[in-house]
């Protein structure tokens, strides 16, 4: 299958203008060639994955050495051009050292595992997008969403069906449960009517939405951009420059999430005593956690998807005290757990992306039902 590399190659990128030249190979009007009766693909999609880094002492080419067989400079310092062990380009902006941009038109299965590589590194992570800031999103005109929701973590009031077929299939968890609709004329209504009348449509995440945006750099110019709760964008259409407007559009807002986190939420001591306040995700009568000393221990392993490795002790009664490390950066973190809420006391100077994490993967592995005492922050942008 072609993907469109072979007309200009990835080693000729010395600039943003031929970086662009480079990647609108695989944004066309249409991505499949019928002839003869046959239909074949005639290029990949585009990918562009956000990206929260602490490249910290260092250069970022020495960083992403260790994930990458090569990484080099163009001409433009603050564009690099990497290949994987595969030999497929990719090109990293880091115009914004900590939250930078990699974009790449090779294959899905194998990008995804690139990228899953560089964020288990311990200066990197991926940025999370929980529901609530997808749907605070307006990229253009919404044409697709997915659902996702699986009950992966221990301790979770499971059905008794659910864990006899997840026996059944020799699982330790049953399989996810996942929904997609592709709707141009009515997605945004169906989503609101699936989240307002069906009980999935509340307890499953939003694992991604699609939208349609018009292009104003030609005439019936658009770009389709599919934006997953993992922070990764699938672009199809002929506009980059819709598919970077969406782009930074999307980490102007996470920017401004991480921030208030992390300036009006993060605890520290002053003049006039404790500044910050705790953040609390509440489930109420909803709770999905039927063993919370089960879940507290899943938390504290340093597995994925939470990263966290730590203490715990039972403070109270069926409450859980847990003193954490992100192994992330290093930062620390404490939480309270108990069956109706999970707490979180970001330290001052503590990466605010731990608690967009946490977030995410609570709405994916135990409810998005679940009210947060910081929801401002996803509509104050």
């Amino acid at each position: 299958m072609a993907t469109g590399r072979e007309g200009f190659p990835a080693e000729a990128v010395t600039s943003r203008a031929l970086l662009e030249e480079y990647l609108r190979q695989s944004l066309l009007s249409e991505y499949f060639d019928r002839l003869g009766g046959r239909t074949r693909q005639v290029t990949t999609s585009l990918k562009s994955y956000l990206i929260e880094a602490h490249l910290g002492e260092g250069t970022a080419i020495d960083r992403l050495s260790g994930v990458f067989k090569e990484v080099e400079p163009t001409a433009d310092s603050t564009l690099l051009r990497a290949v994987d062990a595969k030999g497929i380009p990719y090109f990293i902006d880091v115009r914004d050292d900590r939250y930078p941009f990699v974009h790449t038109i090779g294959h899905t299965n194998d990008t995804d595992q690139a990228i899953d590589k560089l964020v288990r590194q311990p200066f990197a992570d991926r940025c999370w997008l929980p529901s609530r800031l997808l749907l605070s999103q307006d990229l253009g005109r919404m044409i697709g969403f997915r659902f996702f929701h699986q009950r992966k973590v221990s301790g979770l009031d499971d059905s008794d069906f659910a864990r006899q077929l997840a026996a059944e299939l020799g699982r330790d968890t049953a399989p996810a449960f996942r929904m997609a609709v592709s709707e141009y004329a009515n997605a945004e209504f169906d989503l609101q009517a699936l989240r307002n009348s069906l009980s999935i449509g509340r307890r499953a995440a939003i694992e991604s939405l699609s939208w349609r945006s018009a292009g104003g750099d030609l005439a019936e110019s658009f770009i389709h951009d599919h934006v997953w709760g993992t922070g990764k964008i699938v672009a199809y259409g002929n506009s980059w420059s819709a598919h970077l407007n969406n782009i930074l559009s999307l980490r102007h807002s996470y920017r401004s999430v991480v921030d208030t986190l992390e300036e009006k939420f993060a605890l520290s001591w002053g003049e006039e005593g404790l500044v910050g306040e705790p953040l609390q995700m509440t489930f109420g009568e909803a709770t999905p956690i039927r063993q919370v000393r089960e879940l507290v221990k899943d938390l504290c392993s340093g597995r994925e998807p939470f990263r966290l490795v730590g203490t715990w002790e039972e403070a109270a009664e069926g409450v859980y005290v847990v003193n954490a490390i992100d192994t992330h950066v290093g930062h620390k973190v404490d939480l309270e757990v108990a069956q109706e809420y999970i707490r979180v006391y970001l330290p001052s100077k503590s990466c605010g992306n731990i608690v967009m994490r946490l977030l995410v993967n609570t709405e994916r592995y135990l409810s998005s039902e679940l009210e947060a005492s910081f929801e401002g922050v996803f509509s104050a942008r």
